[in-house]
């Protein structure tokens, strides 16, 4: 099986920030032999698409527009049964086509966007601290990252890029009681502006962590 290497610095994130991998989920795409089904499939930011050739002859999963290479990815000659895997940081419309079937119509897109899940609920309680709504998220310029103490203790509120490194400290102090809120602009911890990607705010207390999703938009 192939795994593309922007796939495993997910896995990496997901593992550094102690979350669960089930988070990220495998979007199946079949390959037949003369389309792909579905032909459009639309999955959140760090999903990954699966295509799997279940026809008899040769095919690939090429990233571009009338059949010419725009260069996001381009998969090994898939055989029957051969599979490969692409994971989408990047919010938008990637169209795709098999190279060796593209002047038959052999085409798909695949189209990125956010999806209310977990990250929409209004609030998000652990022993020690609640976090409210991220807004906005995703985000252009600055988001606004509300939560609550339900008693004085020490707090870090970290970011981290989506494999797994530390861009940013918000807050590392110790903290009394009740309703906080902190921003951030989008610039790491040397003053640079951060590109635009998928990134992970870590809140943690000696009793409880947890970790929200965020997207920036430059």
């Amino acid at each position: 099986m192939k795994i593309s290497n922007r796939f495993l610095g997910v896995l990496v994130a997901f593992v550094l920030l102690g979350i669960p991998t089930s988070h990220a989920t495998i979007v199946p795409v079949q390959i037949l032999d003369s389309f792909f089904s579905p032909d459009s499939v639309t999955v959140n930011p760090g999903d990954t698409i699966r295509w799997t050739n279940n026809g008899a002859l040769l095919h690939t999963s090429t990233s571009g527009t009338s059949c010419v290479l725009d260069g996001t990815w381009d998969s090994p000659n898939l055989g029957p049964g051969g599979t490969f895997e692409w994971a989408f940081t990047t919010i938008g419309s990637f169209p795709y086509f098999c190279r060796f079937h593209c002047i038959f119509g052999m085409v798909g897109t695949a189209v990125v966007r956010v999806v209310p899940g977990v990250e929409e609920r209004t609030n998000i309680s652990s022993q020690g601290f609640s976090i409210s709504l991220i807004r906005p998220n995703p985000f252009h310029r600055t988001t606004i990252i509300p939560y609550s103490l339900r008693q004085a203790a020490p707090v870090k509120i970290v970011i981290y890029n989506i494999v797994g490194r530390r861009v940013r400290t918000l807050v590392d102090a110790f903290e009394e009681q009740g309703q906080k809120q902190v921003v951030w602009d989008g610039f790491g911890d040397e003053g640079e502006l951060l590109k635009s990607d998928i990134y992970f705010v870590l809140f943690e207390t000696p009793t409880s962590r947890s970790v929200r999703k965020l997207i920036h938009l430059r």
